[in-house]
């Protein structure tokens, strides 16, 4: 299925109520309105993503591994031509269970600024 991901930002509420990273997209499939998805990623996987990273440190770092695995799921949704739920947790099990959104964000996250 065919679609445009675009990536909002970062929510400011997601750490302190839920304990993860908040990320939000806008996806637009041909013929029906946007779709606002909330994407979380809580603490353990941030973790997990983080180990060996200089880069876990930098004020970005976050936003980036939210819109690097946010982004790779959603497409995952798509490309699979499944329904995209409005509000997706990223967990550790997640990326265990999915290597390539480890590898995907691992990618995106070698290109945050220092």
């Amino acid at each position: 299925m065919e679609g445009i991901v675009r990536y909002e930002g970062v929510g400011s509420a997601g750490m302190e109520i839920m304990g993860s990273v908040m990320g939000y997209f806008s996806v637009t499939l041909p013929g029906q309105h946007a779709k606002e998805i909330a994407v979380f990623v809580n603490e353990p996987a941030l973790e997990m993503l983080a180990a060996d990273r200089e880069e876990a440190s930098l004020p970005g770092f976050n936003d980036a591994v939210v819109r690097a695995v946010g982004l790779a799921c959603i497409e995952q949704f798509l490309a699979a031509e499944k329904h995209i739920p409005t509000s997706i947790v990223i967990s550790r099990a997640t990326l265990q269970a999915h290597p390539d959104l480890i590898t995907r964000a691992h990618r995106e996250l070698a290109l945050v600024p220092a």
